[in-house]
């Protein structure tokens, strides 16, 4: 049975897919847009979560790299509007109990 067949209704062919690499190898093959090759490889990733496609893509994780480098936190105000010499002081009031 192809594939194709099994995948979509085989929770465990997924699963078995994903964790032997098989997916992770089906994004590594460079192909043609408008090819069957190209056309088979959507069908089979159709079969998967958009995350788990992306993250099995040559490339993904330094994407992911690039946007933690760019990423600003947003520190709640509970943390900002205490400065570090406040902290150290309690840390020194808690040592010396």
């Amino acid at each position: 049975m192809c594939t194709t067949h099994i995948l979509p209704n085989d929770a465990r062919a997924r699963r078995l897919f994903v964790t032997t690499g098989a997916l992770k190898r089906i994004q590594e093959i460079d192909t043609v847009p408008g090819t069957s090759l190209k056309e088979y490889i959507n069908i089979i990733n159709s079969c998967f979560p958009e995350e788990i496609v992306r993250f099995y893509t040559p490339g993904y994780s330094d994407s992911l790299l690039d946007r933690v480098e760019a990423f600003t936190p947003q520190i709640p105000e509970l943390f900002t509007d205490r400065v570090p010499s406040d902290c150290q002081s309690e840390l020194t009031v808690e040592n010396a109990k």
